[in-house]
């Protein structure tokens, strides 16, 4: 067994770290054993978004993060001063730590993004990470560079070392540095057009050997190019926002790769799978399959009440718009460009109204199936009821006349 990387802190997707072998210990005083591609870890480095918080004040903090690949347990202790583990120690430099960890609690809140450091334990048979360090990132990027050194900077055993990253000069493939590799072959991936509307271009492309979407916003001939640039570029980082916030609420969105302020453009995952618009014309066609039907219905409505409870509106709710995942069958919403923030029961009755509109004109033959996601956004939603009155309204003077006074 190769023991080289034992103590070194190494890059991993979720993926990867839940899917690490795992021998159990010969005895209750030996801890887990941990291997991919037969060489030992022990120490990890993920990046991610916190999706979920539970502390026990004294005792530790539970957190899971999610990079797009997987949820990854997180568990950070808090209770240095009061554990025998600490008490040979100095108590100098056990009150450091105690501060230390307590100022890590204090930062890991639900939807910031998180750089978690530690050592990999086992629990029940699931995998989890004993933190030993966090780093809050604010940097849009991060997350798609994280990808990059997970999947382009591979060491003989196919894992990466965190201390490569560090280096002021990454060394990658035949000696290039890494971000110049990276950007050639991503100039050079060729750009398929998808779909063309009237703010945007979609490509099928690929990111550094993984099928993906391009959105280019291009620019306006009609307008003035200054204001132009300006209008494109606030646009574009709305809806690099508004889809890192859904993912950060708990809806599943495309993983979000890069954001390209001189280009215009945002990379994100391509997303295997039929639309619900395909799906609910072929019930159309073929006959309604209940079952299905009312899942997919559910997923519709849990969605839309995660999003409106965290004050973010589609804007563009659509059947056009919700893809359903090969395999698991999950529900992905696609195309933020007209996303908002609000916390108006205003706003949300209108974006239910614009599907409700979607579904009557484009998939009356699968009946009400409105109705159903309303069921849906009503088990989701905590502030169903003032949304719901408020589209009664809505739906008797249509989403265009705002009523004032």
């Amino acid at each position: 067994m190769d023991q080289r990387l034992q103590n070194t802190h190494v890059k991993l997707l979720a993926f990867d770290l839940l899917s690490l072998t795992q021998t159990p210990s010969l005895s209750t005083y030996d801890p887990i054993t941990f291997t991919r591609k037969n060489t030992t870890i022990s120490r990890i480095e993920i990046l991610g978004v916190v999706t979920s918080r539970e502390i026990k004040p004294n005792k530790f903090l539970k957190f899971t993060i999610d990079d797009g690949t997987g949820c990854v347990t997180c568990v950070l202790w808090l209770n240095q001063l009061t554990s025998p583990y600490f008490s040979r120690r100095n108590p100098a430099n056990v009150k450091l730590i105690a501060d230390m960890a307590a100022h890590f609690a204090s930062e890991i809140k639900i939807g910031v993004v998180a750089r978690v450091r530690g050592r990999i334990a086992g629990y029940r048979g699931a995998v989890q990470v004993t933190v030993s360090d966090v780093v809050l990132e604010r940097d849009p990027n991060v997350e798609a560079f994280h990808w990059l050194d997970c999947i382009r900077c591979p060491c003989e055993n196919g894992i990466v070392l965190s201390e490569r990253l560090n280096c002021d000069k990454k060394i990658g493939v035949k000696g290039k540095n890494i971000m110049e590799i990276d950007a050639e072959e991503i100039k050079d991936s060729p750009l398929v057009l998808i779909k063309q509307g009237a703010e945007a271009r979609v490509f099928e492309s690929n990111f550094v050997g993984r099928r993906s979407i391009v959105k280019e916003r291009f620019s306006k001939k009609y307008r003035h190019p200054t204001l132009d640039s300006k209008l494109t570029l606030k646009r574009l980082n709305a809806e690099a926002r508004c889809m890192t916030k859904a993912r950060r609420l708990g809806v599943y969105t495309p993983v979000l790769y890069a954001v390209d302020p001189l280009l215009h453009t945002l990379t994100f995952e391509y997303v295997e799978g039929p639309s619900v618009k395909d799906v609910f014309l072929e019930f159309g066609l073929h006959g309604t399959m209940e079952e299905r039907l009312d899942d997919i219905a559910m997923q519709i409505g849990d969605s839309i009440g995660k999003l409106h409870d965290g004050g973010l509106i589609h804007g563009d709710l659509t059947t056009s718009n919700m893809l359903l995942r090969i395999g698991t069958n999950q529900l992905v919403l696609i195309d933020f460009g007209l996303s908002f923030t609000s916390t108006l029961p205003e706003d949300k009755a209108v974006d239910l109204y614009v599907l409700e509109r979607a579904l009557l004109s484009m998939h009356s033959s699968c009946g009400n199936v409105m109705d159903r996601i309303l069921a849906g956004y009503r088990k989701s939603s905590k502030q169903w009821s003032s949304t719901l009155n408020k589209l009664a309204q809505v739906r008797q003077r249509g989403r265009k006349r705002t009523m004032i006074g």
